[in-house]
């Protein structure tokens, strides 16, 4: 007689674990993002916050200087917050990024889209939308939304997370037209 492991407890078991741990590290990023509720920029950056109104002969160039150091706040945020090992049991497939300055808000955001396998047994697509202008109590970006899903070999998924501050989602493009105001689409 066949002995075959039966994986689906502990792959539901880690998907648990991850939800979890998605969900409280958004709780976390949301109640310090209290502080900073009109999202302003801290003021280590070099971009004007709302308190400091400048003529409008200064609005011109700080509109691009503030993307280009968007990009530059992003490419720290990816080195600082996504150093992406291989786990045990997890390969990663691909992991990409966008980043937009958002004039209304004032804010830098990034958009990471994280594909992984988890030991063969399914495959995986995560998003994180991470307002890098703003830090949590821990130093690290405030998340802003979260999206993540497993799919089996039989075709089933697992959808895991789906909201972005707190408005909830069920599907991948669900969660893409949700941040679309945040990446300036």
């Amino acid at each position: 007689m066949e002995n075959k492991k039966n994986y689906t407890p502990i792959i539901i078991t880690f998907g648990i674990i991850v939800f979890v741990l998605l969900v409280g590290a958004y709780y976390i990023g949301k109640s310090s993002n209290n502080q900073t509720q009109n999202n302003q920029i801290p003021a280590e950056t070099s971009v004007q916050t709302p308190a400091t109104q400048p003529d409008q002969t200064e609005t011109q160039a700080p509109a691009q200087s503030s993307q280009s150091q968007c990009d530059t706040d992003a490419k720290a945020y990816m080195a600082k917050q996504w150093k992406l090992n291989d786990y045990e049991g997890y390969k990663t497939l691909s992991l990409t990024y966008d980043s937009h300055y958002n004039k209304s808000n004032n804010a830098c955001y990034v958009l990471v889209k994280y594909n992984f396998e988890f030991t063969g047994l399914s495959t995986g697509v995560s998003y994180t939308l991470a307002n890098v202008s703003t830090k949590n109590i821990y130093g690290f970006a405030t998340t802003v939304g979260n999206y993540q899903s497993d799919k089996f070999p039989d075709g089933t998924s697992n959808l895991l997370a789906c909201d972005v501050e707190g408005a909830q989602c069920f599907s991948a493009d669900g969660f893409l037209t949700l941040t679309k105001p945040y990446m300036g689409e």
